[in-house]
């Protein structure tokens, strides 16, 4: 995991001698080398456990970092100077799990996947959306799209007017078949319009990228 935002390289450290946690680093300058964004304590581990697989555990925006902890799987939020401790987005003991999340700039607020565990059995998985605004941690996710059994990358246009992602269900895994899909943002900040921009039942398609013009890659 590693990440180029105004000229700061962020990355994850896996550190075995601290209990193999991943402390999430930067690394500015000579002058200033490497330095640790989340507290120095073994409980600190920016990990995410969605999919079991984990991956895309952290994004950086605006002088902040959006990560996952391995202890409560919770959405949590810190000063890439490390000027304060970590503050929760999501709430605590929800049984969710968070990843894979994305900034939507225009309405303040990360898009992520989220796992939902609180059932039992085959746990639920969507594209949820946490508000960034006057939160302190107690407010629910709002769902954005779900009812496939897997989401991975959801990705802002430019104009933050769409939303594209990638979808599938059992018994495919990932590399067998998946659907990549576009949709637009409503008024209500909730997705209208879905449409599959793919349509191939033996094609796998991912890491779904927008340009700078707004054309979708993938």
């Amino acid at each position: 995991s590693l990440r180029l935002v105004n000229g700061v390289i962020f990355w994850l450290e896996g550190r075995p001698a601290e209990q193999g946690r991943q402390v999430l680093c930067r690394w500015c300058d000579q002058q200033e080398g490497v330095q640790d964004i989340i507290p120095k304590d073994v409980d600190w581990n920016a990990t995410t456990r969605v999919h079991e697989y984990g991956g895309g555990d952290f994004v950086v925006h605006n002088g902040k970092a959006y990560f996952s902890q391995c202890k409560d799987q919770r959405l949590y939020q810190v000063p890439v100077d490390g000027t304060a401790l970590p503050t929760p987005l999501t709430p605590e003991n929800s049984q969710c799990r968070f990843a894979d999340a994305v900034v939507d700039t225009s309405r303040q607020r990360l898009i992520c996947i989220m796992e939902d565990h609180s059932a039992g059995g085959e746990p639920v998985n969507c594209i949820a959306a946490v508000p960034l605004i006057g939160n302190t941690g107690n407010q629910a996710p709002v769902v954005l799209q779900g009812g496939r059994d897997f989401y991975s990358s959801p990705r802002v246009s430019p104009d933050g007017k769409q939303l594209a992602w990638v979808e599938w269900s059992h018994p495919n895994m990932p590399w067998d078949f998946t659907v990549v899909k576009v949709a637009s943002f409503g008024s209500d900040g909730l997705l209208t319009g879905e449409r599959a921009v793919t349509q191939g039942e033996s094609e796998s398609c991912g890491q779904p990228r927008w340009s700078p013009a707004g054309v979708l890659h993938f």
